[in-house]
């Protein structure tokens, strides 16, 4: 689940900043801007199934499903994100070297 100390706490404290897609049964996928948490400039590398996706930065990127907020990492291993989804998530969010 979400952090519950940096993580938000109420619906009125998620701004969604980029909506990076809807996957599977309607999992939304989206970085969300908390007001006054800043985020490490570090990449940030997960491993997911087989597949590695590096983030740009420390910032957490989630995701909702039947209105309920979950990172990646647990949305995946509750199959609500297949290895598909996490190929397209890295596709449109993850950091290409070179």
């Amino acid at each position: 689940m979400v952090d519950p100390e940096y993580g938000p706490k109420t619906a009125d404290e998620l701004r969604i900043e980029t909506l990076v897609g809807t996957f599977g049964d309607g999992c939304v996928v989206a970085y969300i801007d908390v007001p006054g948490l800043g985020y490490t400039q570090a990449f940030r590398t997960e491993q997911y199934g087989a597949h590695t996706i590096t983030f740009r930065d420390g910032q957490e990127c989630y995701a909702f499903y039947q209105n309920e907020v979950y990172t990646i990492e647990t949305a995946y291993k509750m199959g609500l994100l297949s290895d598909a989804d996490i190929l397209k998530i890295d596709e449109a969010v993850g950091v290409r070297e070179g």
